[in-house]
């Protein structure tokens, strides 16, 4: 698909609406983001450490809780990794309301402290309404389980990156004559593969 954008970006280039379809292919190819966010102390730098390895991804750790002077829209990453330690304070359960399970994990670090990581992670999930893994980031077994929960989680925001790029470029066609004979082309093309 990279190919037929790159073809589609060409097309456009230097017309009224290329500019339109340039920021929508720039969107769709830029790296997936992950957030990792939390309160101070929590472990964000050990568990975005512990994501470097992932292919694709870009890491960044953001203080949302008890940092006032940071707006909440810092949580826009493509996903959030949110971590707490042991149960979720209200000022988590705050930062996390209105967080969907399509582009919001929380991560129970340093599991290694605790008595019963699974019953830990249980309560997390219940209070929270979104997936829960619980790690120590010092344990291999443990950072490659979040990796791959990372990996699972980005095959859905993939396409929802690659569904609103469809929309937008649908749009810009729709919007822009100078542009639509290319973006027909690009979708007829999408259709066939």
């Amino acid at each position: 698909m990279r190919d037929a954008l790159a073809r589609l970006g060409s097309a456009t280039v230097g017309t009224p609406g290329g500019e339109r379809v340039a920021g929508s292919i720039a969107r769709w190819t830029a790296p997936l983001r992950v957030g990792v966010a939390g309160r101070p102390g929590v472990g964000k730098s050990a568990v975005a450490r512990a994501l470097g390895q992932v292919s694709g991804v870009t890491p960044v750790e953001v203080h949302v809780v008890d940092s006032p002077d940071i707006p909440d829209a810092i949580l826009d990453a493509d996903l959030v990794l949110y971590v707490i330690v042991r149960t979720p304070h209200p000022a988590d359960l705050e930062a996390l309301s209105g967080r969907h399970a399509t582009d919001t994990v929380v991560v129970l670090a340093k599991a290694d402290t605790l008595v019963d990581r699974d019953t830990a992670a249980a309560q997390a999930q219940a209070s929270t309404s979104l997936p829960v893994v619980a790690i120590d980031t010092g344990d291999e077994a443990d950072a490659s389980t979040l990796r791959a929960v990372v990996e699972a989680a980005f095959e859905g925001v993939a396409s929802r990156r690659s569904r609103a790029l469809l929309a937008e470029l649908e749009a810009a066609g729709a919007a822009e004559p100078s542009v639509c004979e290319a973006v027909e082309a690009f979708l007829r093309d999408r259709a066939r593969t």
